[in-house]
């Protein structure tokens, strides 16, 4: 009478190949989405800085041209022409080395 012990081996070689192979697909998911996680958080903060920018713009009613640094983001305000004399207009631009990464279009009245 043959042994089943062979058979039972491969059985269990097998069984730890594809909890291998899961276990790697699972890990390079998990890599991926902190990756993306860290990407997002990125952008978010660079969003926030530029609201805060358009935000300070609009209080002073007016705007500079002019390129600032701010929680390792280059924020680049570019002051824009408009066609109405009541109306101002700037571009404010938040970049991540050199690679811009949300753009604000800021309007506001000028005063009197």
């Amino acid at each position: 009478m043959r042994s089943k012990s062979p058979l039972t081996l491969i059985e269990l070689i097998i069984m730890i190949a594809v909890f291998a192979l899961a276990a790697a697909l699972c890990l390079r998911a998990f890599v991926w989405a902190d990756l993306k996680s860290a990407d997002n958080q990125s952008r978010d903060r660079a969003v926030i800085i530029a609201q805060s920018a358009a935000e300070e713009i609009k209080a002073q009613h007016s705007a500079e041209a002019s390129v600032t640094e701010k929680d390792g983001f280059t924020v680049t305000v570019t002051p824009q022409e408009t066609d109405n004399d009541l109306l101002g207009a700037a571009v404010v631009s938040v970049a991540d080395d050199n690679d811009t990464i949300v753009e604000l279009t800021v309007k506001w009245q000028e005063v009197e």
